[in-house]
Parts: C-alpha cells; structure tokens; sequence
C-alpha cells in the first residue's frame, strides 16, 4: 500500500511530568482514570520523557487505512505502519485526555500503540471516553489478537514525520 497524505488533528505536549503527576493533573482537570489505566501507567512498559516534547497527532477512522471488516492490533500497527504513521506512545494518552476537554459526548477513541501487558496479564491500550452520565476518562480496551475492532472505530497516531519512540 503506498503512502496517503493525513492531516494533523492536533499538536499535544508529552513529558516533563512523571506517572503520578499525570494521573493528578487529568483528576485535578476533572477528569478519571480507570483502575486498569493506573496499573497499565504503573508498567515498566510505560514511561515518559523528561523533558517536554511536541507531538503532532492523526486521528482516524480505521476505513482510511483500508479496514473494510474487523481488525486486531497487530494488523492495525502493521497497516499504519505501511501507511507511514507511527504508534504513540502510552504517554501520549495521558497527556491528550489532560488537553481533549472538548470531546464530543459519547464519543471514544483509542490510541494506536503497542499493546502493555495490564496487572491481570491481559494485552490492552489506551481508549479516552466521555459521555453524559459520568464524563471524560482514561480507560483501555483488551488488544490480544482475538481482540478486533470495528473498521468505523477511531484512532491516534503520531503524524508520519513523528519518530516513533
């Protein structure tokens, strides 16, 4: 598959902050974190810059990369990958539901990133949530290969010029 052109959905901050400072100012902003969001931030597996950096981020629905049935992470990080974006990293989760105050209710999307092994032993990633009754969130989704996802279902990813990390 060749190269498409994806326009920047918007231009975040990630680093300067540790773990618990992320999950302080998302709550202080007025919005949760899930159990298994602290646990996954809470991994070796997420970590985040010391020094604060600018991401450029693509939001899309997985139909633009081709999906026309169910996919799972693998195929999804593979076909991103053709199509010259990069996955996130987890950090960017974080610090996008800190900025993403404007989400539509009833609204979802997941970032497109390596899958972290959760405290129960499951693969998951990273899905920001707002809705009516309880507002915005930091939640995740399952991501094992048997795990799909709708080709309607949106997701993030760093701009193509964006160096995977």
């Amino acid at each position: 598959m060749s190269q498409q052109q994806f326009e920047v959905w918007k231009m975040i901050t990630i680093g300067g902050k540790t773990k618990d400072q992320l999950i302080a100012a998302i709550e202080v902003n007025g919005a949760r974190v899930s159990k298994t969001s602290r646990e996954m931030m809470h991994t070796d597996a997420f970590t985040t810059l010391p020094e604060p950096t600018h991401v450029r981020l693509v939001k899309l629905p997985l139909l633009v990369l081709g999906f026309r049935r169910y996919c799972n992470a693998n195929d999804l990080l593979d076909r991103a990958k053709e199509d010259g974006l990069n996955p996130c990293p987890p950090e960017v989760a974080p610090c996008l539901r800190l900025v993403d105050r404007d989400q539509p209710c009833e609204s979802g999307y997941r970032i497109g990133m390596r899958p972290i092994v959760g405290a129960d032993g499951k693969l998951r990633l990273f899905k920001l949530d707002r809705n009516y009754w309880n507002g915005r969130w930091l939640r995740n989704e399952l991501a094992r290969p048997a795990d799909l996802w709708r080709p309607t279902s949106e997701f993030i990813f760093l701009a193509p010029e964006e160096a995977p990390r």
